[in-house]
Formats: structure tokens, sequence, C-alpha cells
């Protein structure tokens, strides 16, 4: 009874408090962390001249609703007492505060609904990651569990770093735990062990992870890697969000072994959109995982769109085992950037194939993406039990490999086409019968362009007209029958067209019947011009535009010998 009495009084004095301070977001009850020492929870915590700890602060807002915050020097309201520069855990280097725990210390638990921990609230000019204030640190020689688990629904976590060594994982959303939004604002750096965030079980589902940074820390975004994976769906996780469809839903993922990685069969439906995986947060500069996307173990229906996944040193999406079987759902790569900067433009490559199909990977869906500058090649599809899947109208140049590659009687074995007869207008070819092919255009011997495609009739011959012409010399195609994509063909490029020549100013015609009399030409004006052919820099201006590093001015061609 008395215990209920003063958290109400608490309540009280933080709602006069905030009436003459900046208002705060819709109005939300405050409990204010004032230090990081270790002193477990008490029913006197968070009274009025009281320590508050963290572990104190989420009880009571558990049980009487609210926000847990903090506030800073020359930042809190009236009344309210600061995280202080005299605290033991300032550091006065990097201007944060850390909250550090002892071997007692078991990790906190939400397992209410709407319960918030948001410290970014008193921070002037709070705008991300970069802001943050306060880090919950259990690098002190000991592994834990977890420091933050989620079993309840509708929580938020909002503004904080973490660091440590885990047997588990820094947080855990668990247990059915449903709506909860991880972010933004939280940063997983300098873990030693364990990944940075674990969703998982059956039913743990529209949970959103939305505007963090992992693998990268402080205003300068500088690498402070983790030893496993940035986040990880498992054991029948389904139906959750890592990143958004706008900006400020963005995570920037770097520095780890996987940036997602999703495992498990029961691991369905899920969707990384967004993000940036293998970069820092200007989209431009490289800061490896390993590879950027992982999906393992029969883990299905994942959606991947809208990324830039650049400069890891592996794959950019490494598929294994992803799968349909057991009426699963297939699994859409499409639309993201894969081996350049957030631009699409300039090279921040992938040390392997941009796109890594094999295993037992079924159903998986390549359309639409962006795929260049890569180590290896663009998309690599190979294993006899790898098939089903869907290479589509992609653009794929500038690899060091091959544009697509099957491989070991992948995709049941479907043989390139062969192009038989190639124009500037105009292609002709063979293909499997009946099949989907796609025909590309490149400057040198990818699929730079996609031209269109054409159904292959029942011998086979397929032909594709564009009168407007083909934005490159040299083609490629695909054959696609009902789900297995072959690899790309040889390229073929266009016959030149017959041309009439025309006379300059002065020369005369042939004589029918007899020689070509010789032509007078004009007296020389002006410097004297020399045309010169050098194949290899005509080669190096074609690849130097089909990087984007080179812009041809309208209607200039290149002379390809």
């Amino acid at each position: 009874m008395h215990q209920t009495l003063r958290l109400a009084l608490v309540g009280a004095a933080c709602l006069a408090a905030r009436a003459s301070a900046v208002p705060l977001r819709a109005q939300e009850r405050e409990i204010f962390v004032n230090t990081t020492s270790f002193l477990g929870s008490l029913a006197s915590h968070c009274l009025p001249g009281q320590p508050c700890t963290i572990e104190s602060a989420l009880e009571k807002t558990q049980t009487f609703g609210g926000v847990v915050t903090a506030c800073f020097e020359g930042g809190c309201p009236p009344g309210i007492t600061p995280l202080g520069t005299d605290d033991p855990n300032y550091d006065p280097a990097t201007g944060k505060w850390s909250i550090r725990y002892g071997p007692k210390w078991v990790g906190l638990l939400i397992d209410r609904t709407g319960v918030k921990v948001d410290f970014t609230r008193h921070v002037e000019g709070w705008s991300g990651p970069a802001d943050n204030r306060l880090v919950i640190d259990t690098d002190v020689g000991l592994t834990f569990n977890h420091i933050l688990t989620i079993e309840g629904h509708d929580n938020v976590l909002m503004g904080f770093d973490l660091r440590g060594r885990f047997d588990d994982a820094a947080i855990i959303v668990r247990k059915g735990a449903t709506g909860n939004q991880i972010g933004p604002g939280l940063v997983f750096a300098g873990i030693k062990r364990g990944p940075g965030l674990r969703i998982l079980d059956g039913g743990t589902t529209r949970n959103r992870v939305v505007g963090n940074w992992c693998g990268i820390v402080g205003p300068d975004a500088q690498p402070d890697v983790l030893d496993e994976d940035c986040v990880q769906l498992d054991t029948g996780a389904n139906g959750n969000t890592i990143g958004g469809p706008e900006p400020a839903d963005r995570n920037v993922l770097s520095g780890a072994k996987f940036g997602v990685a999703l495992r498990n069969p029961a691991t369905r439906d899920n969707v990384i959109q967004g993000n940036y995986i293998g970069l820092d947060p200007t989209g431009a500069i490289a800061r490896p995982n390993e590879s950027g996307v992982a999906i393992l173990e029969q883990a299905s229906g994942t959606l991947v769109t809208g990324n830039v996944l650049s400069g890891n040193n592996n794959a950019g999406i490494f598929a294994v085992d992803a799968s349909t079987e057991f009426g699963r759902t297939r699994t859409p790569i499409q639309g993201n950037i894969i081996g350049a900067d957030a631009t699409g433009k300039k090279p921040v490559p992938n040390g392997d194939y941009g796109v890594r199909i094999e295993g037992l990977a079924k159903d998986v869906q390549v359309v639409g993406n962006r795929i260049r500058y890569n180590g290896a090649g663009g998309v690599l599809i190979c294993g006899a039990l790898t098939r089903n899947n869907t290479v589509s109208e992609n653009e794929i140049s500038g690899n060091h490999g091959s544009a697509i590659s099957v491989c070991a009687a992948a995709n049941e074995g479907v043989a390139p086409p062969v192009l038989t007869r190639v124009s500037t207008t105009d292609a002709a070819g063979a293909a499997c019968a009946g099949c989907r092919v796609e025909l590309f255009s490149d400057p040198l011997e990818e699929a730079l362009s996609f031209e269109g495609a054409v159904t292959a009739d029942a011998t086979g011959a397929f032909s594709l007209s564009k009168p407007e012409g083909f934005a490159y010399r040299n083609l490629t195609a695909t054959a696609t029958d009902d789900k297995n994509t072959s690899g790309l063909s040889a390229a073929r490029g266009a016959t030149r067209p017959t041309l009439t020549p025309t006379l300059r100013p002065g020369e005369a015609t042939a004589t029918p019947g007899g020689r070509t009399p010789t032509p007078t030409r004009p007296p020389a004006t002006g410097t004297p011009q020399s045309r010169v052919f050098l194949p290899w820099l005509a080669r190096a201006f074609e690849r130097a535009a089909a990087w984007g590093l080179l812009t041809p001015r309208a209607g200039s061609t290149y002379n390809d010998g």
C-alpha cells in the first residue's frame, strides 16, 4: 500500500516538473535513471532524492506505466536529478555514461504491454545513433546470457548502445512477443560473443527493427565489430520486419558475420527492407560483414527488397537451403543494389558473387536488382539439388566474373540460349521450347540493359525486334522454363549495316565500266587532324561507361574495331 502511494507521488512530481519544461511526447509519465551503479532494484529507488537504477525504473514502468529515460547535466526538467559528469562511469572522451553490471546480474525482462525505454528524449538535437549518450555494457570479463529480453507486446526500445559478451544475444525477442519496436537508435557494437539481436519462436511476429546501427559507433561511425551476427531470426519467428520503406527505418548493419541471418524451417515470411548492409551510414564506404544476408536451413518466404548490400567480404546475399517445400512460400530478392554504393553508380564490391544460391535452395526469385562490380560475378546458382530459382530483369554488369553462372546441374540443367543473329535492332536464336527468353545488351559481355522478353516456339526458335535499337552493341540472353533460369548465354555483337559511301566535296563518282578517277580534294585549311584506332583504349572507354564513370556525349558511339 505504502509503495503504491509513493509511486503515485513520484508520478505526480514528474508531471509537475514537465509542465514548465519542453512538452514531452504524448505527455507520458517519465521515470529518470540517475545512476549507472549496480544497485539492483529496491522499493525506495526512483523516489525524490533517491537513486534510480535502470532495473528499478523498468520494474516500476511495467507495474504503473510510463517511460524509462534519463537526462544529462544541463538538459533536465526542474527537480530531476541528472546523470552527472561526476558519475563513476562517465567517460569524458566519448561523452557517454556506461551502465556496467556485476556477476550477480541476471538481465532485464519486459513481459508486459506498452513499456517504453527511450534515452533520446533529453538529448538536445538527437537525430540518430551517433548522438546516443548511454551505454549498457557487460564487457567486464564476464559472459551473460543477455542484456534484455522482451516477452511482451507493443514495447519500444530507443537510443542506447549495447556491448558485452553473451551466451544468447544482447537483446532477445521471444515466446510469442508481438508488435514490439526495436529502435530507432540502438547501437550493437564491440560484442565479443553472441549476436546483437535474436528474434525467435513460433508466434513471435509483427516486430519491427528500425533505425539502428551494428558494428559501428560514435559520431564518426567508426568500426567496432561483432564476433557473430547483427540480427538473427530463428526457430519459427515469422512476419517480422528488419528496416522499412522510409529512410528513418534504415538499419546500418556491418562489421559482423552476417548482417541478417535467418535459420530453421519454421522461420518464414520475414522482410528485410531498405537497409545498408556492409556499408557505413553514408552508403558509400565499405564496413564489411562476412556476408550481407544469409538465408539458411530452409528458412522460407524471406522478402529482401530495397536494400544496399555492398562491401561485404563474401556474398551480398547467400541463400542456402531456402525452401518452399511443405507449403512454404517463395523467397523474393528484388529491387536491391548489390555491389555498388547507395547511388548504384560507384563500385563498392562484395568480394564474392552478388547473390550466391546453392545447397538445397529452391524457389529463390532474383528480380529487378542492380548487381554490379562484385569480385567473383553477379549471380551463382550451383548444385544438383538447387532448383526452381529464377533470375529475371536484373541489371548485371561490371562484375569480375560471369554475370549469371549456373553450375553442377543446378536449375534442372536448363541450357543458355544460343544467339544466331544480332543486328542493332533485331536478335534471333534458339532456346528450350516454350521457355521465356530475356535479352540484354551490354558494352562488354554481361547484362547491363534489359531489352525485352519473348517466348521460344515449339522448336525453340525465338526472335525479338526493337525498332528503336538496343542500348549497347553486345547482346546476351537467358532462358527460363516454368521456374528454372539458365546461365547467361555467350555474347554476340551486332552486325554492322552495309554503308553507302558519302563522297567528300570535289570527289568524282565512278565511271561505269571503268576506273574511278582520282578524286580532287579541296586545299587543306586549319590544323591537320589524324584518326587512329586503339582497341585497348576503346575497351577502356567501354568499361568506364559500364561502370558509370564516363557519360558519352549525345550521339557518340564507341568504336568496336
